[in-house]
């Protein structure tokens, strides 16, 4: 590891000094040819950058095995070695306009203490933040419209010395499309290698497109964000990995001016050092900011899970006393058959835990494990106690006797590393031994999540996770590329465990291209409409879900579920049955046809005699005479009257096995039976 370290940083040095040396002799020879020596040598220094990344991330499971090698805990050396090597992935945490949602709504309400502690706002701040953004773009911009001219004119100029056999013979070896390229690769060196001249600004550079934001608000704006020269610890921060300081301070201060060497990074960097400004400018006003931040943060996840959920009800704050313990429920949302338990978390991963320190244990406790406890402490004291004894109301109560109950924990940093793959943390941190691993994620992702999914479609890929979760087998490296995969691809794995050569851990690919686009169209960065990412699913079963949501009957949501649970192949039979169903209720009057399932059975009916609880007792009557037979514990039946109306018809006879439990196991992916009346 040291010779391979040592090697890297004199090739480095090596091809640094040779590059610079380069620059400053003339480039291009009196005939206005571009020497292909010095066009290899200045793309050398992207290569270098990539080696160098490539070859840290080497190190980093080189040195991880050596240190478990030694006697580490190998457990704790995974998270060190994942969180190391999840620095080096160049990618934000949020898109930009949930960066934006959640600055605004911590610190809006602090205008008049943020101005005059630190001189700007937290409106003012994404505004400069902004400018910059728009400042570097511009500059870009500018420069490739001078290229594409020159592009132009060297196109032309290349013709001519064709025709004349002009061209040195190193380029008369190339193609001609070979020869346009060294051109344009000129000519981009040419322009675009001065890049302090392109990333460098004042001032006075952001006040017009920071909406006219005066220039001292602007300086005190960059000087708030500049980083001190002695953040740099060469210890941690000489490799490209290790929560380096310009992740928190994204500006240099310059004789020049200021440069952001990474504006992508910069809105993200905005809030957490208005933070940190409130936090030193004295205990009171940091207590009156934490406390306001914690009431924002738990109604606003509360209502925005609410607003994805059809006739849904939530709480937020909602504190509980039983006589051996006491806290608080940050968020209940209750939809049908459905509870959400939500508590939120605003402590911040510090930078080094980010490079695994041995602290990192301790930031995760206070993030992620104190909720999940708070979680279980809750759990506890409903069972020894219910929960109108622990001051819920009765509608509360009835929300938390839900039939499926689901614990989120939403935290205000991003937790990738941690939460991606929650049940590990058992190996990190004391995790309450609950039958239940909580839906753990970043805000952020909560924010994404709930634009891609809604409806049953968004609770039942939450049902999927948690069972690929409580399973330990499947993999990714974020929430979205879990989001990504259900949509595309959905998340049924059991062709791959169940067959003979099934590997232990299978590692989901980045899924998140898609949603990506989605959001540069949202944000007008794309010149044309791009539609929101969904899942494929048979027009008829759609319509039949967008059915439910409408009219909502008991258990509707129930019953959405249990219809997306099964595959494409289930999902695909589900639609035949339907066009049957509604086909023969056509010449009869009324039709039934059924789908079993190992553990339950679905049935699908369409009737033009009854509605209403005639209609439940006709699907009931159905199950007894008819269904009982094929020994399932659950079945659920799904009926339109003659008002043209949903009814909905749940049987659970065996507690340990209802269909909140089908949901949440690996068994009914395929129908084993199926049958038509």
């Amino acid at each position: 590891t040291e010779q391979t370290t040592e090697q890297t940083t004199e090739q480095t040095t090596e091809q640094t000094t040779e590059q610079t040396t380069e620059q400053t002799t003339d480039e291009q020879d009196p005939a206005g040819v571009p020497p292909l020596d010095w066009l290899t040598k200045a793309s050398r220094v992207v290569d270098d950058v990539r080696g160098a990344f490539e070859m840290t991330s080497e190190l980093i499971q080189l040195r991880s095995v050596a240190a478990v090698h030694d006697g580490a805990d190998a457990h704790f050396e995974e998270y060190r070695r994942t969180a190391q090597l999840n620095d080096l992935m160049i990618r934000n945490s949020g898109y930009s306009e949930h960066v934006e949602m959640v600055l605004r709504g911590c610190l809006d309400p602090f205008d008049q203490v943020c101005g005059r502690i630190m001189g700007f706002t937290a409106r003012q701040s994404w505004a400069l933040g902004q400018a910059v953004l728009a400042v570097h773009s511009r500059r870009v911009r500018d420069k490739f419209v001078t290229m594409s001219a020159e592009y132009r004119e060297a196109g032309k100029m290349l013709a001519r010395m064709r025709r004349k056999n002009q061209l040195p013979a190193e380029l008369r070896e190339l193609s001609p499309t070979q020869q346009k390229r060294v051109f344009r690769r000129f000519i981009e060196a040419t322009h675009l290698r001065d890049s302090l001249d392109l990333i460098t600004v004042t001032a006075t550079d952001l006040i017009d497109p920071a909406d006219g934001i005066d220039a001292a608000t602007a300086t005190a704006w960059l000087e708030a964000h500049s980083c001190e020269p002695r953040s740099f610890d060469v210890r941690h921060h000489s490799t490209p990995c290790g929560g380096h300081p310009l992740t928190t301070s994204p500006v240099l201060k310059t004789s020049a001016g200021y440069v952001i060497p990474a504006p992508s990074g910069l809105p993200e960097a905005l809030r957490p050092l208005m933070e940190d400004r409130l936090r030193t400018a004295g205990r009171q006003i940091w207590a009156d900011y934490d406390r306001a931040r914690a009431t924002w943060m738990e109604k606003f996840t509360a209502e925005r899970l609410s607003s994805r959920l059809p006739g849904s009800q939530s709480w937020s704050g909602v504190a509980w006393r039983a006589p051996d313990d006491d806290s608080d429920l940050d968020g209940l949302v209750s939809c049908d058959d459905v509870a959400f338990r939500i508590q939120c978390k605003a402590g911040r991963i510090s930078p080094a835990a980010r490079r695994g320190a041995p602290s990192m244990g301790e930031d995760v406790e206070h993030v992620i494990n104190d909720a999940a406890h708070q979680h279980a402490r809750l759990q506890r004291a409903l069972i020894d106690n219910g929960p109108a004894a622990l001051g819920f109301t009765s509608t509360q109560s009835t929300a938390l006797s839900a039939p499926l109950t689901v614990e989120v924990v939403v935290c205000l940093d991003s937790v990738t590393v941690w939460a991606t793959e929650v049940h590990k943390l058992r190996h990190l941190v004391t995790m309450p031994d609950a039958p239940q691993v909580p839906w753990v994620l970043s805000l952020y992702d909560f924010l994404a999540v709930t634009d891609l999914l809604e409806g049953a479609e968004l609770v039942h890929y939450i049902t999927r996770r948690l069972r690929l979760e409580a399973e330990q087998k499947v993999q990714a490296h974020d929430e979205l590329d879990w989001a990504g995969h259900y949509i595309t691809d959905g998340l049924f794995f059991d062709d791959i465990f169940d067959r003979a050569d099934a590997p232990d851990v299978y590692r989901l690919l980045s899924y998140t291209e898609q949603i990506d686009t989605w959001y540069f169209a949202r944000q007008g960065l794309l010149s044309r409409p791009v539609d929101r990412p969904s899942q494929v699913l048979p027009f008829a079963l759609r319509q039949l879900l967008e059915r439910l949501a409408r009219d909502r009957p008991g258990h509707w949501l129930t019953a959405s579920l249990i219809l997306l649970h099964g595959n494409e192949e289930t999902r695909a039979h589900l639609g035949t049955l339907m066009n049957h169903t509604a086909e023969r209720s056509v010449e009869v009057g009324w039709s039934a046809g059924s789908h079993v399932y190992p553990d339950h059975v679905v049935t699908l009916r369409a009737d033009r005699r009854c509605s209403g609880p005639a209609l439940r007792e006709q699907m009931r009557d159905y199950w007894i005479t008819r269904l009982a037979s094929y020994g399932r514990p659950n079945g659920i039946a799904i009926g339109l009257g003659l008002d043209h109306r949903l009814a909905v018809d749940v049987v659970e006879t065996d507690t340990e096995r209802t269909l909140a439990h089908v949901l949440l196991s690996r068994e009914s992916a395929r129908a084993v039976h199926t049958e038509t009346i």
